[in-house]
């Protein structure tokens, strides 16, 4: 016996209609059978057709495969840093990057590293 198929217009309004009642309100047991009563199908129906169309969730955010928190350009900046940071260079003043945590929140590129006379 195939299954009967409740009209997807008929799930929204009762949906929207359910959505207005307290979560353990008769009212909401009594939509439920009326619709049932209508299509011709048992209570359970109409409950798992609601839940199947609320489950339906879209399968990959819109901006897939890019950092949420930073740009591309500033994360690549930073990885920058944390390279230099960790390869020991210095800047102008001969203080290593790796005892300054601040030089990751400057804006400013590091000087290049200062030659040995």
């Amino acid at each position: 016996m195939p299954a009967k198929l409740l009209p997807a217009d008929a799930l929204e309004a009762l949906r929207q209609r359910l959505h207005t009642l307290p979560p353990r309100s008769p009212e909401r047991h009594q939509m439920i059978h009326a619709t049932a009563a209508t299509y011709g199908v048992s209570d359970t129906t109409v409950y798992r057709a609601l839940q199947a169309r609320t489950s339906l969730r879209v399968v990959h955010r819109v901006d897939r495969g890019s950092s949420r928190v930073l740009p591309r350009d500033q994360l690549e900046r930073y990885c920058e840093l944390i390279a230099a940071m960790n390869s020991g260079f210095t800047n102008l003043s001969s203080i290593a990057y790796s005892d300054l945590g601040c030089w990751v929140y400057e804006k400013t590129k590091p000087s290049p590293p200062r030659s040995e006379h």
